[in-house]
Formats: structure tokens, C-alpha cells, sequence
């Protein structure tokens, strides 16, 4: 695990050092869309403002997702701050950070699989860590990487044991990939 972690951390510092955008802008604006929560049917967009060495990000998303056996519809938001201790700040802020997180999701979730038991309401409340990088290409065009993980509270735990679980509550794993637009 210390390994992957230490050749994790060497190419975040090789792809900070060796992309550079060729122009700079000065801007202090990044709306960007989370990709791997486009595969679970979450649309989540995501806001950045700069700050002189550090950054408020905000997300927001909205769940909506209809097979044959089951629905489910609900919202989630999160708030990062954003440290930078590694970065560039030629184009907006770009660099390696490290960024706290408080989360809240909330899912209605119908299943005709549980007669009885088949609507249920989640409210999941998080709170932890990420670090990441965050690099520009073409002067505005940005991709963030990150991972972490922290607690999770679920209101209606149903004695779930796995972390993709909207009902689980503990440890969770946090992960995102996101494509973005510098203004």
C-alpha cells in the first residue's frame, strides 16, 4: 500500500511539472462535471472558487435512475476546502491539495423486489478527506483527480455491509474524475 501511495503521489509531481498550459489566464472560476457518477445515473456539477493559495468547491447533483424493478430519485451536496501546498498559480490554481469534505445525499429508493419494504428514504450524512491533482490543458480545459475516504452516517441502516450501500454506515472510500472549464 506505501508503495502505490509513493508512485501515486511521483506522478501526480511529473505530470505537475511536465503540463504546462501555453497560455495563462487569470481566472478564479471552475464548473466542472463529475465522470464516474454519470455511470450510477448522478448528474453532479461542481463549483471552485480560487482563493489566493486555497479553494471553496461546492457540488451539487441530482440521482435519477428507472429500470424495470427498481427507481430511485434524490440529491446530494458537498463542500471542500481546498489546500494547496504544491501548486502553480499561473493558470487559476492547479497543483497537488488536500481538501476536507462535509457530505449530504439524500435517496428515495423503490424496489419491487421487498413487497412491503420496497420504498425507502436515505439520508446520508459524510465527512473526511481527499488529496489530489489538478492540472489544465489548453489554457481553460482542467481534470481533477482525487481520492480519500471518511465516515459515513446513514438514517435507514439496514444492517447493509457494503459501502456502495446507500443504507451503509462507516468507513467509505472516496474517489472522482472530473472535466472542467476554467473562467
Amino acid at each position: 500500500m506505501k508503495k502505490i501511495f509513493l508512485t501515486f503521489i511521483c506522478l501526480m509531481l511529473v505530470f505537475q511539472s511536465g503540463l504546462k498550459a501555453q497560455d495563462t489566464c487569470n481566472c478564479k472560476n471552475l464548473v466542472s462535471i463529475n465522470i464516474p457518477t454519470l455511470l450510477m445515473s448522478n448528474l453532479s456539477i461542481t463549483y471552485e472558487r480560487h482563493l489566493k493559495t486555497n479553494s471553496l468547491l461546492f457540488d451539487a447533483g441530482i440521482t435519477l435512475n428507472e429500470t424495470s424493478s427498481e427507481s430511485a430519485i434524490g440529491g446530494n451536496f458537498e463542500f471542500q476546502y481546498r489546500l494547496y501546498p504544491i501548486f502553480n498559480p499561473g493558470n487559476g490554481l492547479q497543483g497537488i491539495f488536500l481538501a476536507p469534505y462535509i457530505s449530504y445525499r439524500y435517496l428515495e429508493r423503490t424496489s419491487s423486489y421487498n413487497p412491503g419494504r420496497g420504498f425507502n428514504i436515505y439520508n446520508v450524512f459524510g465527512i473526511g478527506a481527499a488529496f489530489g491533482l489538478k492540472v489544465a490543458f489548453a489554457t481553460r480545459i482542467v481534470l481533477t483527480i482525487h481520492v480519500g475516504g471518511g465516515l459515513r452516517y446513514s438514517s435507514n441502516n439496514r444492517n447493509s455491509s457494503s459501502y456502495t450501500s446507500p443504507g451503509y454506515t462507516g468507513f467509505s472510500p472516496k474517489a472522482g474524475i472530473t472535466m472542467g472549464y476554467f473562467f
